[in-house]
C-alpha cells in the first residue's frame, strides 16, 4: 500500500465483503479519481463498508481542496445507493457456480443501519 494510504489502515471498520487486496485497488482507484469533476456513486453499498472508505478518501480531499481551491465552491459528493432488501430471488439467468453461495434475501440491512455507521465513524452522511 502507497505510503498516502496508509492511515486508511487505521480504520475502525473492516469490509467483510472485499478482500484487503480489493480495497487497496479501491482506495487507489479513488484516488486517481480525485480531481476529475464529478461525484463518487456506489451501487449496492450493502452494511456501506466501502462506502466509510471512499467517504475518509473524500473527507480527506475535500479538507485540502477547500484550503488550495480545487474545487469552486463545493466539494465531491457520495452517492450510495441499495434496495435494502437483500438480494432477489434468482432466475434462470442467475444460476451459475458463482452464484451457488448467495441465496434470495441475503445481504439484508436496512438504511438505518448504514446511516448509523456513518454517525459512528463521524463521516458527512451520502446524498
Amino acid at each position: 500500500m502507497s505510503k498516502e494510504l496508509t492511515g486508511l489502515e487505521k480504520m475502525a471498520w473492516r469490509n467483510d465483503q472485499v478482500s484487503g487486496e480489493e480495497t487497496e485497488k479501491i482506495l487507489e482507484l479513488a484516488k486517481s479519481c480525485l480531481e476529475v469533476e464529478g461525484d463518487f456513486v456506489e451501487f449496492g453499498c450493502y452494511k456501506g463498508d466501502t462506502s466509510l472508505l471512499l467517504a475518509e478518501v473524500l473527507q480527506g480531499f475535500n479538507r485540502i481542496a477547500s484550503v488550495e481551491n480545487y474545487v469552486e465552491k463545493s466539494a465531491k459528493k457520495l452517492w450510495i445507493y441499495d434496495s435494502f432488501e437483500g438480494l432477489p430471488e434468482k432466475s434462470d439467468a442467475d444460476k451459475s457456480v458463482l452464484g451457488e453461495n448467495f441465496r434470495g434475501g441475503e445481504l439484508y440491512v436496512t438504511k438505518r443501519e448504514v446511516k448509523e455507521r456513518f454517525l459512528r465513524a463521524g463521516l458527512p452522511m451520502p446524498v
